[in-house]
């Protein structure tokens, strides 16, 4: 994370309306010592959110209370949770991974839903336009 402790969270000029924790652990050893420090350290990205913004946290982190307590203190009111746990609002059931493509089965808030991932198939498709020359690099950046 580019964010530093010396000069504050980069939130603050960002404003943003959706912030997403996917892990926390000790990458960020120049900074801070512990886990629990990195949690809190990576939290800061809720402290100046938009009002009525989402915070998207992993709930399968040993840090997600943590993370979730300090989203709340911030005044982040819409907090959802992904994972594995059967408490998460957003849960992966099944994942069947092929050479071209993935199968998902996901619980969001409830409801069950599958589908079909083929973004392999289309990488392919992508780089073989590309040779041809039907398409530009600079334009599929952009």
């Amino acid at each position: 994370s580019g964010l530093s402790l010396k000069s504050g969270s980069i939130s603050r000029m960002v404003r943003p309306h959706i912030a997403i924790v996917t892990n926390v652990g000790l990458a960020h050893t120049s900074y801070v010592k512990s886990v629990e420090e990195t949690a809190r350290y990576k939290s800061r990205i809720f402290s100046e959110m938009e009002g009525g913004g989402i915070a998207i946290v992993n709930r399968d982190m040993d840090s997600f209370p943590l993370v979730a307590d300090l989203a709340r203190r911030f005044g982040v009111n819409n907090l959802i949770g992904f994972g594995e746990t059967k408490e998460a609002d957003i849960r992966l059931l099944s994942l069947e991974l092929a050479a071209d493509h993935s199968l998902v089965e996901a619980a969001i808030f409830g409801e069950t839903v599958r589908y079909e991932d083929r973004v392999l198939d289309l990488l392919l498709e992508n780089v073989a336009r590309l040779q041809r020359g039907e398409i530009k690099l600079a334009n599929e950046i952009a």
